[in-house]
């Protein structure tokens, strides 16, 4: 979507809401913003983000309005997940809750997408092979290479020859990125909870 213009609308709603002192709808501001900062690569900021606004939906009886808002939710969190690992979602979050609501409101506004080029992939000019796609859906679900390797019966030597295929293609250096390209690019969705 237009997230940049999602994350201006955010700004302006923070300023307008802070000054009325809506601290509900704040929050939703700022799990909107955190929406973004996961499309833009941003996973800390998008968790402290969303941990801001779990404090304001505590304190103030928030609730998601739509199904859709907790699907997004999940999203942002399962994208969080993939890129910096569950320690780093728990401690982002953690960084999240303790911000001030002037610290968090800070973040969106110093927000900015990232350049255009360090993320864009474009699905079709990606060419994984099969066997790539195959490592690189077992690499977004967090396995490491011995893991993929014993699961798709290939030794732990293909698996980074695989690997470092996939980050050539992709045009990234690191685990982490890669599952960030892979996902905003829609080459496999983030493995999200479901919840009862």
């Amino acid at each position: 979507g237009d997230y940049a213009g999602s994350v201006a609308f955010y700004r302006e709603c923070l300023v307008l809401l802070g000054e009325r002192g809506d601290l509900r709808v704040v929050g939703d501001a700022l799990e909107g913003a955190a929406l973004a900062a996961a499309a833009w690569h941003q996973p800390e900021r998008a968790a402290r983000l969303l941990g801001a606004a779990e404090v304001l939906r505590e304190q103030f009886g928030g609730t998601f309005v739509l199904p859709t808002d907790r699907a997004a939710h999940e999203r942002a969190l399962a994208v969080v997940r993939a890129a910096i690992g569950e320690q780093g979602l728990r401690d982002a979050l953690a960084a999240g809750r303790r911000l001030t609501l002037a610290s968090a409101t800070a973040e969106v506004h110093v927000m900015a997408p990232p350049a255009a080029a360090a993320h864009a992939v474009d699905r079709a000019a990606v060419g994984l092979s099969t066997r790539e796609d195959e490592v690189l859906r077992l690499l977004v679900a967090g396995k490491p290479d011995r893991e993929i390797a014993e699961t798709l019966f290939l030794s732990v030597r293909t698996v980074e020859r695989h690997v470092a295929r996939i980050f050539a293609k992709l045009g990234v250096r690191t685990r982490s990125a890669a599952v960030g390209a892979a996902i905003a690019a829609g080459l496999v969705e983030p493995d999200i909870p479901t919840t009862n």
